[in-house]
């Protein structure tokens, strides 16, 4: 059941980590891709069927096989790279750099001019996250910095973001952090691990998950079937199959009765029961009912979610501005 757990709630995040903060959310008006802003007003109309959120001023787009960039005006100002040989597909921009990968299945960044920086040559690599980005050679994990001047040489079996200074690594089958050095600040001691957040990080041993400090001090004892990182003074956590929310100390202030949840954002998250999605606000009461197939974390005071195989946005009160469509 751990492991269970464990995957869709990373899947859900992987999702949700696409929707970077921004003032307009896309949408699809008559099939094809557009952008609202948070009152459901079209500020952007385009030619493009598929895209993404915008981030850091630009937003992805779908072009046949290969991906283009538009900015807040709806003007294409980075064009897509389709040639077999030399052609990539994008991520979303992080710190000024976007991740691309070939047709080859290696990995670079460029910049927002659409010049490649970093020369895909990686069989793997994450955003930049602190000025570093986990890359993948040989089979190991190491870190380089913007330029592509790999700063940790690949030596880890895993590696996750930096945050907070730190970064978890992973060396026979032991996870521990790392500074930007690549020295050991924690020494690779538990089972698992996650980011640190809110200056506390989720470590697993074999009495469970638990959370540690910058010092790699115990300040919640192992006890959980499952945990992950704080946010908005809350982290999510599963016993028995359940999951709740406690604070900073490690009390459960949301008692463990959803199926599914995910992280506080804006004041509300959204959990499950019973196959149905709502919104719970920061006291465990249920605000926005249990009605909805798919939801999505709040962001600029909207929410995406998904009702009868349609999408739409919801504000803090749950009324639709935009939808189902």
């Amino acid at each position: 059941m751990q492991s269970k757990i464990t995957v869709i709630f990373c899947h859900i995040f992987f999702i949700t980590g696409l929707f970077a903060s921004t003032n307009l959310f896309q949408a699809k008006q008559d099939g094809k891709l557009c952008y609202i802003n948070n009152k459901g007003k079209i500020v952007i109309k385009t030619q493009y069927s598929d895209g993404s959120d915008f981030s850091e001023g630009l937003a992805k787009v779908v072009i046949g096989w290969g991906t283009g960039y538009i900015d807040t005006s709806g003007k294409l100002v980075i064009e897509p790279q389709t040639d077999m040989f030399t052609g990539w597909n994008g991520s979303d921009f992080k710190e000024g750099l976007a991740l691309i990968y070939t047709r080859q299945n290696l990995h670079g960044f460029i910049d927002k001019t659409g010049k490649i920086v970093i020369h895909p040559e990686y069989g793997s690599a994450a955003d930049f996250s602190e000025g570093l980005a986990q890359v993948t050679s040989n089979g190991k994990k190491g870190f380089i910095n913007a330029t592509g001047n790999i700063v940790i040489l690949p030596r880890f079996d895993d590696a996750g973001h930096f945050s907070e200074g730190l970064a978890k690594a992973d060396t026979d089958d032991r996870s521990g952090f790392i500074d930007a050095s690549g020295k050991w600040v924690i020494e690779p001691s538990f089972d698992d691990a996650r980011d640190f957040s809110e200056s506390l990080a989720a470590v697993k041993t074999d009495l469970g998950w638990g959370y540690i400090n910058h010092k790699g001090e115990f300040t919640i004892d192992p006890q959980f079937l499952s945990a992950y990182e704080f946010h908005e003074g809350k982290a999510l956590i599963a016993v028995d199959s359940k999951f709740g929310y406690i604070d900073r100390s490690g009390r459960i202030i949301i008692e463990q009765q959803f199926d599914l949840a995910r992280d506080f954002s804006e004041g509300l998250a959204a959990v499950k029961i019973n196959d149905k999605y709502g919104y719970i606000d920061a006291t465990g009461k249920i605000v926005i009912s249990l009605k909805f197939d798919f939801t999505i974390q709040y962001d600029n005071g909207l929410a995406r979610v998904d009702l009868n195989g349609k999408y739409g946005y919801i504000d803090k009160t749950g009324k639709f501005i935009w939808g189902p469509k």
